[in-house]
């Protein structure tokens, strides 16, 4: 008889059992049944899980995994594979998806996921099950003769109690427990297809819903102290529990990704190596690029139609990610757009889009960048106590000075042809020329709006204006908003509150405040405001809640509503918070035993979570600076010496007690 390498579940769970025997009798025959059939042994566990904490009942695996997140009892990475398991198998649900390495992959994760659930289930911390061995094409035939021969036993075994319960009336409990055990397992069994699969849950949930009722009409010995010692040890178990992929694996983690900010991706079939090529009108990602010379592959080249925008470098998910960058940029330097051949379209260099004559210019000894940009990552989230091992990195190579840092995620194709198009030293030039009077700015507001700018052309990415009450502040910041859009040097920005009354207030502000030939910022400009939900294409300013930003970003993206626009990281390239000082916890400094046991959700405010999902400039405005505030927009120092006998009719008109400061971070 054929081994699985899911033996361990059998008496654990046998309906998991089934599913995963299903699952990887399929893999060679039929990888689109293997795919959702192990979308359905992941949500089985997602489920046990959400049902161990007594999570509401009925709730769909989307918000079971949502509700998980939001107790700290899956963290970001596992919420990531599991939403990755779940999302492929709904592309094999929604058609025909036969990709056998996606779905051997696939298949070894769940190995993983089976093997956290099994710790769980019976306590075992350590339980290590046999190393995961791939199923050869003959022992997943002698694993479909296998499975024959079980739904033979399984009927027969639920004939003859099914006679019985219509002799008895009723079965006991243990017996009526073994029925509805053997009629799930049965159910996915004989499940062949994604609606034999979905008939198979539905019916799995309403089996599972009569043994409950059954279950509630048994008394029960257990010992309250001892039930919450028990859950207390299991919860730890999981909080323990890690996954730990390979390369490749994460690369089936990283597809997700891409696909998710906008690009078509699949490592195994859109690869070089298979004559897959650039298209016109598709935003492809091909793997394993063949580099000039043919000494090096990149793991991924991005396209936007026919022009070569970045080069990608995966890392497995335990590796230091932001060194990977090193890597990316040699893929820039050693790409060859000459090399593709034999299009109906001619590819068209990023440097000749963007109306250059030449490539980007390297470092002293080196060749010339030809992709503008470049990207490394391991499939983890951005995760800040640990930023070097997370995250997706990103560097613009057009330029020596720019440095490589850390984001959420991929950007979108739509991102990164814009940013290309982007001149932001010609902005910094545009906006040192542009005149001030007709904002009607106080001189130390102009002085605060040129210290912003400053810190801009010197690439400091983070900024706190701290302004008193009474000074100005709306006014300052709209004269700021206004020299960012005229000159280009931003594109959409984010108007960031915590109060819709705040919200309000800037919006009348855009409506009222005359700028240029006494035109409102709101006539000159599209400004949506806290009722629309999402900006459109010609969006400059969205004025938003934190509250409604994070709904959107970590409650909805991952949904299984096929309609459900993500966010891209690229969504907007300035945030300007106001009343920075509010609504901030500041992160905790967390070791890596304690990330291990410890959600670090739990440790980041909203407002952080949203300012670090976003690739963008950050700009606080506060009257009242704290230490956490300063931790995220940087410290404060002096903005000026104001003359004195500014400052002395200033004060002595508003009452104020303090000057105007700007905190300004280090170049990151």
């Amino acid at each position: 008889m054929a081994s699985s390498n899911f033996d361990f579940l059998q008496g654990v769970n046998d309906t998991l059992y089934a599913i995963a025997l299903s699952a990887e009798r399929n893999l060679h025959q039929d990888p689109h049944t293997t795919l959702f059939k192990v979308r359905l042994l992941s949500e089985e566990i997602v489920g046990f899980i959400a049902e161990l904490v007594k999570l509401a009942p009925n709730l769909s695996t989307f918000d079971q995994l949502k509700e998980l997140g939001n107790r700290g009892l899956l963290d970001d990475e596992r919420l990531t594979i599991f939403h990755a398991l779940r999302k492929h198998g709904n592309k094999a649900a929604h058609g025909y998806y036969n990709n056998p390495v996606a779905a051997g992959h696939a298949l070894e994760i769940s190995h993983k996921a089976a093997t956290i659930y099994y710790r769980v289930k019976t306590g075992e911390a350590n339980f290590q099950p046999p190393k995961y061995v791939p199923p050869v094409e003959e022992q997943t035939a002698e694993l479909v003769e296998q499975s024959k021969k079980e739904i033979a036993r399984l009927k027969e075994v639920i004939k003859q109690l099914e006679a019985q319960q219509s002799v008895e009336l009723a079965l006991p409990h243990r017996q009526f427990k073994s029925l509805v055990g053997f009629k799930q397992q049965l159910s996915v069994l004989e499940a062949n297809d994604s609606m034999s699969v979905e008939k198979a849950k539905a019916r799995i949930r309403e089996l599972e819903t009569q043994l409950r009722e059954r279950s509630q009409e048994q008394p029960t010995n257990l010992d309250e102290a001892e039930e919450a010692k028990t859950l207390k040890q299991r919860v730890e178990i999981l909080k323990n529990s890690r996954f730990d992929l390979t390369e490749d694996q994460t690369r089936f983690i990283i597809d997700q990704q891409l696909r998710d900010a906008g690009w078509e991706a699949d490592s195994v079939v859109l690869d070089y190596r298979k004559g897959v090529r650039p298209e016109k009108g598709r935003n492809m990602a091909i793997a394993e690029w063949e580099m000039q010379g043919q000494k090096h592959r990149a793991d991924y080249v991005l396209f936007v139609g026919l022009i070569p925008i970045a080069a990608v470098e995966a890392k497995r998910k335990r590796l230091n990610v932001s060194g990977a960058i090193a890597q990316a940029e040699r893929y820039s330097r050693e790409f060859d757009p000459q090399s593709i051949v034999n299009l109906e379209d001619e590819i068209k260099p990023a440097w000749i889009e963007a109306g250059r004559s030449e490539s980007w210019q390297g470092c002293e000894g080196e060749a010339n960048y030809k992709l503008p940009f470049v990207f490394a990552c391991n499939g983890k989230p951005f995760l800040r106590q640990m930023q070097e091992q997370s995250g997706t990195w990103f560097r613009d190579c057009r330029l020596a000075s720019n440095a490589k840092r850390a984001c959420q995620s991929f950007m979108s194709p739509a991102g990164l042809l814009d940013l290309l198009h982007r001149d932001h030293h010609k902005a910094q030039q545009e906006m040192i020329v542009e005149p001030f009077e007709y904002l009607g700015l106080r001189p130390y507001q102009k002085k605060a709006v040129i210290a912003v700018e400053e810190a801009l052309a010197q690439n400091k990415r983070e900024s706190l204006l701290a302004m008193a009450t009474g000074t100005g502040k709306t006014r300052t910041i709209i004269g700021l908003l206004y020299r960012f859009l005229k000159t280009e040097r931003f594109k959409r920005i984010l108007f960031l509150v915590d109060r819709s009354a705040l919200g309000d207030q800037a919006t009348e502000a855009f409506d009222e405040t005359p700028l240029e030939q006494k035109r409102r910022l709101s006539n000159i400009y599209d400004i949506k405001e806290m009722s629309d939900k999402l900006p459109e294409a010609e969006t400059r300013v969205h004025v938003a809640t934190v509250q409604a930003m994070v709904k959107r970003l970590f409650e909805d993206k991952d949904s299984d509503n096929d309609n459900a626009v993500i966010l891209p990281v690229d969504q907007y390239d300035c945030i300007i918070v106001d009343e920075a000082h509010r609504g901030y916890t500041l992160d905790q400094e967390l070791g890596e035993a304690e990330l291990v046991a410890r959600d670090p959700n739990l440790y980041r405010s909203s407002y952080r979570r949203v300012l670090d999902y976003f690739d963008a400039v950050k700009i606080g405005l506060t009257a009242t600076p704290a230490a956490h505030t300063a931790e995220i927009f940087g410290p404060q120092f002096t903005l000026i010496r104001i003359v004195r006998r500014w400052l002395k009719i200033i004060l002595s008109t508003m009452k104020l007690q303090s000057p105007i400061k700007l905190g300004l971070t280090k170049r990151v």
